[in-house]
């Protein structure tokens, strides 16, 4: 059987990737009803992954000047996918972004901005494009640019691959 390995970015725009041990990728959107997370699809996307060898939860903490309720919200869908990883019994890991970023990021994928700062979603994008060449990761059929989510749980997958991976 071919084992998946699994990354999770947090958020109402988060993503979910299983990337299996033939660098085969599907991605996911967090699952919404309008503006608020849909829970039941977000369950049954996660309980049906077949073969989950591991799985890495982006490990998020508040964001400096977020509102209370954004901050909030955001601590509510890491909980519940958190949960949904424990009731589906699967090996999991909270990974900050310093530390997968550290592993998947190359100097040639960094994009400096003009504050000398490392532009992270940028830099993501270029590293995605390098890792995953024929990925467009675009939510839906329409988009037209990259959603940072599907960017970052695609590159949350392939640092769980290469943790977990034996």
């Amino acid at each position: 059987m071919i084992k998946k390995y699994v990354g999770i970015d947090v958020g109402v725009n988060g993503g979910i990737a299983i990337l299996d041990e033939d660098r085969k990728l599907q991605l996911y959107s967090i699952p919404k009803i309008g503006t608020h997370v849909d829970y039941r699809e977000l369950y049954f996307i996660i309980r049906h992954i077949n073969n989950v060898e591991y799985v890495v939860i982006e490990d998020i903490h508040a964001i400096f000047g977020a509102s209370a309720k954004s901050t909030f919200n955001f601590g509510y869908i890491a909980g519940m996918l958190l949960g949904i990883v424990i009731s589906c019994e699967y090996k999991f890991e909270l990974v900050q972004p310093k530390e997968w970023q550290k592993e998947i990021w190359t100097n040639a994928d960094k994009v400096i901005k003009s504050n000398k700062r490392v532009d992270a979603k940028a830099t993501s994008l270029l590293a995605a494009k390098r890792l995953f060449p024929g990925e467009k990761f675009l939510a839906t059929n329409i988009s037209r640019a990259p959603h940072d989510g599907l960017v970052d749980s695609a590159l949350l997958a392939e640092y769980c691959l290469r943790r977990f991976h034996v």
